[in-house]
């Protein structure tokens, strides 16, 4: 039985695709924060189908859950929870009445933190 050795000698380039492609942390980030707040938000719907302030709460505690469990570094990610925590018991969510502008204002405490 004869074995051909060109395959072994071959000069054929042969092309890598990453089975992943990169995706900056902060696009990852978003991504997750606009998923996990869009469930959060239907939560809250469907408990109340008025948006009493209790729907703030419920929407941001749901985000800064996810982003505790979810997020790739899990230290920073409890981190930014707790800030996004902080800033709703210090009132600063109150004056956004709505859900696109609540979502925006922690996007950007996430961002920070």
């Amino acid at each position: 039985m004869t074995h051909s050795l060109s395959s072994v000698n071959s000069t054929d380039v042969v092309l890598y695709h990453p089975p992943i492609s990169r995706i900056s942390q902060r696009t990852r980030l978003e991504a997750a924060t606009n998923e996990i707040y869009r469930r959060s938000l239907e939560i809250a719907k469907f408990e109340s189908s008025h948006l009493l302030p209790k729907w703030k709460e419920r929407v941001v505690c749901g985000v800064a859950a996810g982003v505790s469990r979810l997020y790739v570094d899990q230290i920073r990610g409890e981190r930014m929870a707790s800030v996004v925590r902080q800033n709703l018991r210090l009132g600063k969510y109150d004056a956004h009445a709505n859900p696109t502008a609540l979502n925006q204002a922690v996007l950007q405490d996430l961002y920070r933190s």
